[in-house]
């Protein structure tokens, strides 16, 4: 019985450390993303190949500034800002912008990308931001 007891009590503390390693990953990407990103470029790609850097025809209002800072996230449109929790809009690796996508950042460049269309061979929408 007190093998037991010892298997459940390295279990529980296993599952606290992992937790703990999970919320400090995840704290990390917040933090890597802190700061005021301006819109650079939008480009949409067909099978691989550009197709436009217009962006029209998806019926999204990409925000022109993002300004993340520890815990909420301001979204700066032509025609409105909005502010909301960034536990709300961030997860991992995803971030919703109007929609959500993979984000990365290389180089100072805030990237944005994923894909819409899939049945008709895939657009990939890629939206880069500078630092501000």
């Amino acid at each position: 019985m007190k093998g037991v007891s010892l298997t459940v009590k390295i279990m529980i503390s296993g599952c606290i450390l992992l937790s703990g390693i999970i919320a400090q990953a995840q704290d990390d990407l917040k933090n890597a993303l802190q700061g005021k990103w301006v819109l650079e470029k939008v480009v949409v790609l067909e099978k691989n190949e550009l197709k436009t850097d217009n962006v029209d025809f998806l019926n999204l209002e990409i925000p022109a500034e993002i300004n993340i800072q520890q815990g909420e996230i301001t979204f700066i449109r032509k025609e409105s800002t909005e502010k909301v929790e960034l536990d709300a809009v961030a997860k991992g690796n995803i971030l919703c912008i109007p929609v959500c996508a993979e984000w990365n950042i290389v180089k100072e460049k805030l990237r944005f990308q994923w894909l819409q269309d899939t049945e008709s061979g895939g657009l990939t929408i890629v939206v880069t931001y500078s630092r501000k």
